[in-house]
């Protein structure tokens, strides 16, 4: 290559291209909060196996779970912004948990760049085994709840989760002296449900795919504004259609660099995101997992978390909802 062949690189693709050999050979990090075997990781995984077509080398995923999230962005924040470590989180951790946490160490407008949204989830109210099969509206697991007080507990996952929030919607919404049940994790609540310790639980759509087909559990309500789409979703009406008005609780998984990251850099990862995004391969997975696609673009992002701090930033206070340290 002469150096007037050189000269007419593109600035982006130039610094791309200049990351060191070794960097290439030994591939970059995908960063998540949570354990290997959650729908979260899962998502990752299938992800990856379609970036790596995109991509200038692999990248591996990298569970870091503790600290409701925050040692993996902690350990984000730490790494070098040289593309070689991608964080994936779930919308809580930007638009929720900032409320609830007083030891938060990072600023999700400010310490984080939009990469991509890999979809969009709703929480199902999910009814297991222990409740009739008669049930099948929010109205009739009231009535069910009254008859059955000592089986009124609600279980979600992670205290200032959707799931919490949906909780305390259902219980003032319908004024049911459901009690709250909190679970470190998705499966164990999941595993209480079957085998009917639990009666019902605020379940993240893609989670258990398989059980709500079998009808070992069933799905009679979702938190979103609208009527979440694939694999049958579309027939769970919501809780605003079920008389619980304004009702529009959902998440989201996503991808972000560091904020402090070179425009240089960050451009061509930016556009090979939005590229895995768009590959049909990808939007098959969105399929398997429930997800809905939406506009994925940095600048949206940005304004949708801004909206979304808002938004729940309202709801922790109208709830009530304690901090914790």
């Amino acid at each position: 290559m002469n150096r007037r062949q050189f000269l007419a690189i593109p600035p982006a693709l130039l610094a791309a291209s200049l990351i060191p050999n070794s960097a290439e050979a030994a591939g970059g990090r995908l960063l998540f909060g949570y354990g290997r075997t959650g729908l979260g990781s899962k998502l990752a995984l299938s992800a990856l196996d379609i970036f790596e077509k995109h991509s200038i080398y692999p990248y591996q995923l990298e569970n870091v779970p503790g600290r409701s999230t925050f040692n993996a962005t902690d350990s984000f924040l730490a790494a070098a912004p040289d593309g070689l470590t991608i964080l994936q989180t779930q919308s809580p951790s930007l638009n929720m948990l900032p409320h609830i946490h007083s030891n938060i160490s990072y600023d999700p407008l400010k310490d984080l760049r939009p990469l991509g949204i890999l979809g969009e989830y709703t929480i199902a109210l999910t009814l297991g085994p222990l409740v009739s099969k008669d049930v099948k509206s929010i109205d009739d697991f009231v009535e069910w709840v009254e008859e059955n007080p000592e089986s009124r507990y609600v279980g979600f996952t992670q205290y200032g989760s959707p799931g919490h929030m949906a909780q305390l919607v259902l219980a003032r919404g319908k004024q049911v002296a459901i009690r709250p049940q909190a679970y470190r994790g998705t499966s164990m609540m999941l595993e209480d449900l079957l085998d009917g310790t639990l009666a019902a639980g605020m379940v993240i759509t893609g989670n258990a795919i398989e059980k709500f087909q079998s009808g070992e559990l069933r799905a009679i309500a979702v938190t979103s504004k609208y009527r979440h789409p694939g694999l049958g979703w579309g027939a769970v009406k919501t809780f605003n259609e079920q008389g619980i008005p304004s009702t529009n609780i959902s998440g989201w998984y996503g991808w972000f660099a560091p904020a402090d990251m070179a425009d240089s850099l960050y451009r061509p990862l930016y556009y090979k995101v939005q590229k895995m995004l768009s590959d049909p391969k990808f939007r098959e997975i969105q399929k398997e997992f429930s997800l809905k696609s939406v506009i994925s673009y940095d600048t949206v992002i940005t304004q949708r978390i801004q909206n979304e701090l808002e938004y729940y930033g309202d709801m922790v206070k109208e709830y009530r909802i304690g901090k914790v340290s």
